[in-house]
């Protein structure tokens, strides 16, 4: 899949909505992938039997993978500035094979003195079907050289050898 391109925040208006990020459905291996770089092996996100012995029809995915997505969103905006808050609800459960798309509107901006810019946006993240998966919002801050140069790349100087 190909990386979402970066866009500039700075531009757009209180209610205009972000790039939306489609991800691919989410399959068996990427749960398993999750539960080993969290640590976490829930039988109720890697064991069908188990899961069903507790009245669900099947495994449903670990709610991490879904808010690092939310994340991914949040998080492709920053251009010279830091994401300092995200919160999210989860209001339906994520089953293997569910295609999700998240999305976020701008809801609040304020410029500030030499600080820079606060930033708030509402996230919201829905299944293949249009329903809503859960709700959140994320408030960023941009440094106030961001709003008038572009970033800079930051150059690492190579150590002197000393023989």
């Amino acid at each position: 899949m190909r990386a979402q391109k970066k866009f500039d925040i700075t531009r757009l208006q209180v209610g205009d909505e972000l790039p939306s990020l489609t991800k691919p459905p989410i399959d068996r291996v990427q749960i398993a992938q999750w539960a080993g770089a969290l640590n976490d092996f829930n039988p109720m996100n890697l064991d069908d039997a188990c899961a069903q012995a507790e009245g669900m029809p099947g495994v449903f995915v670990n709610p991490q993978i879904p808010m690092a997505f939310v994340g991914e969103l949040a998080t492709l905006w920053r251009t010279g500035g830091h994401l300092k808050r995200q919160a999210v609800r989860f209001l339906k459960l994520v089953w293997p094979g569910d295609r999700l798309t998240f999305h976020g509107r701008l809801l609040r901006r304020d410029v500030s003195d030499a600080s820079g810019e606060s930033v708030e946006v509402d996230l919201w993240a829905e299944n293949q079907n249009g329903e809503v998966i859960l709700k959140g919002i994320c408030v960023g801050a941009l440094d106030a050289e961001s709003r008038t140069q572009p970033r800079r790349k930051t150059q690492i100087a190579a150590p002197d050898r000393q023989p």
